[in-house]
């Protein structure tokens, strides 16, 4: 059922937005469109190398990325690894693509949240020992399984696109790019599964019979009662699906009008899937009857223990949020 509602949430949720879609804000620098930890950032940041080039799936570890160009080889991408920082800046003068034909993407490293650990087992009862008035005692119940732990939700860091301007190949102001950011959210880790209840323990014996002179004094003693086996523990609830990343590009109002049919695609991702109840424990055995003697019958064997019920399943955990993207007029972009 879980896979029927992903499949069909993400064939309602993939369609890319467009960068056209968005109203440019004005700004009349680039030290007023960028927030001051980020400016301040950037500002601190090496200087720029004359170029970074971009070939195959080119990682980029880093927090500030900053070049007089960025240069991508044909149907390259630039494959961001650090995703536990606030946030990433990539900032150039010039982008530079070889073609408009070919798709070029910017995305974040696979990296999926953690699961929840599993819950663990709920002790063994202990079995019975000795009796009572002639009868075993007891079993003890098992314990129950502890709750598995809950699926982590990630959160990706907000990506500031800082950039003059587009090129494709010798043209140095080309009308479309053929660009793409692949910022979804983080698919939820999934809940752990719930520990299994404790086996209960088993019945002692009854006690012997016990013979007079010439008659029976007392038949032999029932056996304990087998322990009740421990309740499965609660499965861990599904992560929250990340946050679709956000997004700032920051332009001159030609690289803005270049910008205008990139793909972003920044939905929220998917939550984790509910972690499974622990099975119930096994119930203890009742304990033999007591043996007979020469005058008198040995006792009845003890009932065994329920079997409790398994634990219940966790739910689901939600989507994320589509991400925000903001396009950020200025009138000129200085990277040094």
């Amino acid at each position: 059922m879980r896979l029927h509602q992903a499949l069909l949430t993400s064939a309602l949720f993939a369609l890319p937005a467009q960068a056209q879609d968005e109203i440019p804000l004005s700004r009349p620098s680039l030290e007023a469109a960028l927030p001051e930890d980020v400016r301040l950032l950037l500002a601190s940041a090496t200087s720029a190398q004359s170029l970074f080039p971009v070939n195959g799936s080119e990682p980029f570890a880093g927090t500030v990325l900053k070049a007089d160009v960025i240069s991508f080889s044909t149907g390259s991408e630039l494959v961001l690894q650090n995703s536990t920082a606030p946030f990433i800046i990539i900032a150039a003068r010039d982008v530079k693509f070889p073609d408009s034909e070919s798709s070029y993407r910017v995305r974040f490293v696979d990296a999926p949240a953690a699961d929840g650990v599993d819950g663990p087992d709920g002790s063994v009862g202990s079995n019975g020992q000795g009796e009572e008035n002639f009868t075993g005692r007891s079993g003890a119940a098992g314990a129950t399984g502890q709750s598995g732990g809950a699926g982590v939700a990630r959160a990706l860091p907000h990506v500031y696109l800082i950039v003059d301007h587009f090129s494709i190949g010798n043209n140095a102001k080309p009308r479309l790019i053929n660009l793409s950011l692949k910022l979804r959210g983080v698919t939820g880790g999934d809940g752990g599964r719930g520990g299994a209840g404790g086996d209960g323990g088993d019945g002692a014996q009854g006690h012997k019979g016990s013979d007079g002179l010439f008659d029976c004094k007392h038949g032999g003693g029932d056996g304990g009662r087998g322990g009740d086996g421990g309740i499965g523990g609660a499965g861990g609830e599904g992560g929250k699906g990340g946050d679709g990343a956000s997004l700032s590009f920051v332009s001159t109002p030609l690289g803005v009008s270049q910008f205008g049919y990139a793909s972003i695609l920044n939905q929220g991702g998917t939550g984790g899937g509910g972690g499974i109840g622990g099975r119930a424990g096994r119930p203890g055995y009742g304990g033999p009857g007591g043996h007979g003697s020469i005058h008198c019958g040995g006792g009845h064997g003890g009932g065994a223990g329920t079997r409790p019920i398994s634990g219940a399943a966790a739910t689901d955990g939600p989507r994320g949020q589509k991400g925000t993207v903001e396009l950020i007029s200025v009138p000129t972009v200085p990277v040094t």
